[in-house]
């Protein structure tokens, strides 16, 4: 952070509560100016928390989605029915943003493993340890590596 970024900041923060009642129009130019990147920087340290927070999911929220993806995939890769994303979600925690986006992100991920799944484009690898040893631990119950980990 700057010294221009630190300072704005810190008018941001001395006059929030007065444009809250009153609005910026008892500010000069420059005022406005210092209080609108002064808030800028408060939303970006805000976001940048908010992303330097995450969990990894642990192993009970992610059987429930790789249970579902096997119940919508066959083993020679064939697609049985819809990925139910709702009850996939379930199982993930209340804590994290979008349940649901969080669900369809590991199905993503367990796609990019499949080798038999051939019907999805397979666009990313960046699963956890954790979908890795469920994963490779499919492959040892089934006796053959379905999926590449």
């Amino acid at each position: 952070m700057t010294c221009t970024d630190s300072a704005a900041l810190a008018f941001y923060q001395e006059n929030v509560d007065f444009v809250n009642c009153y609005g910026t129009s008892g500010m000069d130019r420059d005022e406005r100016r210092a209080y609108n990147k002064g808030k800028a920087v408060a939303a970006a340290l805000a976001e940048s928390a908010k992303r330097s927070n995450r969990t990894p999911l642990s192993e009970s929220e992610l059987q429930p989605i790789l249970a579902e993806y096997l119940r919508t995939y066959s083993d020679d890769g064939e697609k049985v029915k819809v990925f139910d994303r709702f009850a996939a979600a379930v199982s993930v925690s209340d804590h994290r943003d979008d349940r649901i986006a969080t669900a369809m992100g590991i199905h993503g991920q367990i796609v990019a493993c499949d080798q038999m799944n051939q019907a999805i484009t397979k666009s990313f690898d960046r699963m956890g340890n954790t979908l890795k040893s469920l994963l490779a631990d499919y492959n040892e119950i089934v006796g053959f590596a379905r999926f590449s980990v």
